[in-house]
């Protein structure tokens, strides 16, 4: 089975790679939690993306010509915040979905000691209901109109 997903096939190779380095720049690695651009982390951030194409691909054609891959990350930085004016609908797009992807990440949540188990069922335990709350419900008088056969 092959490991391309079809979201990688809607940005280029250099293109991913800038988008690799974006999401270590934007968060990178500690002792306990991966960077953005951890290959499983950046498969889903590549997949969100892939629905914001039009909006990704030009700003991703500016921000190529930069060379970032030449400077320190302090410098990459400093310089792609003076982009920041001229795309902010890319910046608004990308940092939602890099942090919506990565605080999704059960590696994640688990480094921040937030159990990730599925909410039910299996997950977490569901306290039970008293069901005795809906019997004012259920002794109303219907509030809806009962249609005739044939309407």
């Amino acid at each position: 089975m092959s490991d391309i997903l079809a979201s990688d096939r809607i940005y280029t190779e250099n293109e991913r790679a800038l988008l690799t380095r974006l999401c270590d720049l934007m968060i990178p690695a500690s002792e306990d939690r991966p960077s953005a651009a951890d290959p499983e982390l950046f498969k889903d951030i590549l997949l969100r993306l892939s629905t914001h194409e039009s909006v990704l691909k030009p700003a991703l054609a500016s921000l190529a010509t930069l060379a970032l891959d030449k400077l320190a990350a302090s410098e990459q930085v400093a310089l792609i915040n003076q982009h920041r004016e001229a795309y902010p609908l890319f910046f608004q797009i990308f940092e939602s979905q890099v942090i919506q992807a990565y605080y999704a990440n059960s590696v994640v949540l688990t480094s921040l000691g937030v159990n990730a188990p599925s909410p039910y069922p299996g997950g977490y335990d569901v306290e039970e209901t008293d069901w005795s709350l809906l019997d004012p419900v259920k002794g109303r008088a219907p509030f809806y109109r009962v249609l005739e056969s044939g309407e």
